[in-house]
């Protein structure tokens, strides 16, 4: 035998270890593949994707602009998970989205915490100067229109952005280092995918921030519908219902202005820019932490290494 038979039989090994453990491919690759393979999706077509939604609902933030693009992530995200879930042989319930709860009382708490927490920032921002509601922009008939157009849009928003980065990606991480440092990486990731829009460090900071109170909310619920009704209110009432989110928004409801230090007013992000965000989503925590005190999301028994 060659002296670097041992050797290749060592590497062999070791090159196994790192790709396989006690119940096959390790989480981290899968997740790492996962989400190589949605983003490759989505970002192969991206430019396409926004042509085409500029010419069909034009420029700036639209509702229907905003569902066409989501509900294509939504599409792609559910694609991959169900073709994932054949191999691992698990539902979309195992991975977060039970559809006999669609809509049902998680989603509805959800969506009071979240319009909650952002009508909590927006009064200190009002308290500091920082905002002001302006005049109202549209008529009795474009309030009511606007209203159900945003939160139609955003709801696309919250199921596809919950479900892929806390739907297959959660759990599979989870399996593989604990739902707490699962849900630390996924948030980070969450945060990391806005510097697209060029917000500040502040507002990236914040948007983790929040993701962290979702992977809380998505722990003691145990499915995603809270976390998909908090993301939709809060984005809907920045956007359409306090009018503070600085991109071009179409049909929002005040010509509400942002004033001072970008510490309160956020700056280009709005209320997801400020310091009070941070207090307010802890708080948020630790609250959310005390009224769902039972730990509900799926039981997963991280990867062990062999002894």
């Amino acid at each position: 035998m060659t002296a670097t038979g041992p050797a290749q039989s060592t590497k062999r090994r070791s090159l196994r270890y790192a790709l396989y453990g006690p119940s096959g491919l390790r989480a981290g690759w899968r997740a790492l593949g996962f989400f190589i393979l949605l983003f490759a999706a989505v970002e192969s077509q991206l430019g396409y994707i926004l042509k085409v939604e500029h010419h069909v609902f034009g420029e700036g933030e639209t509702p229907g602009g905003v569902l066409f693009e989501k509900v294509l992530l939504l599409g792609c995200t559910l694609i991959l998970t169900l073709i994932v879930g054949v191999f691992e042989h698990r539902s979309l319930a195992d991975y977060g989205l039970p559809l006999k709860k669609i809509l049902g009382k998680d989603f509805w708490a959800g969506a009071l915490w979240g319009f909650g927490i952002l009508t909590a920032n927006i009064g200190l921002m009002v308290l500091s100067r920082a905002y002001s509601f302006g005049t109202i922009a549209l008529t009795a008939s474009g309030i009511r229109k606007q209203a159900f157009l945003w939160a139609a849009a955003y709801l696309a928003v919250g199921i596809a952005e919950e479900f892929a980065f806390r739907g297959y990606l959660q759990y599979t991480l989870t399996w593989g280092m604990g739902f707490w440092r699962a849900s630390v990486v996924t948030s980070i990731l969450f945060g990391l995918i806005h510097l697209d829009v060029q917000a500040p460090w502040q507002a990236i900071a914040n948007i983790a921030a929040l993701a962290l109170f979702v992977c809380m909310a998505l722990r003691r619920t145990g499915s995603l519908w809270f976390p998909i009704g908090s993301h939709m209110a809060f984005d809907w009432g920045d956007a359409f219902f306090y009018s503070a989110d600085r991109t071009q928004v179409h049909g929002h409801l005040f010509n509400a202005s942002l004033h001072g230090s970008a510490w309160f007013s956020g700056g280009v992000a709005g209320p997801e820019g400020n310091i009070f965000n941070l207090f307010l989503v802890a708080a948020g925590m630790l609250l959310l932490s005390r009224i769902y005190p039972q730990v509900k999301y799926p039981v997963v028994v991280a990867e062990t290494h062999p002894s």
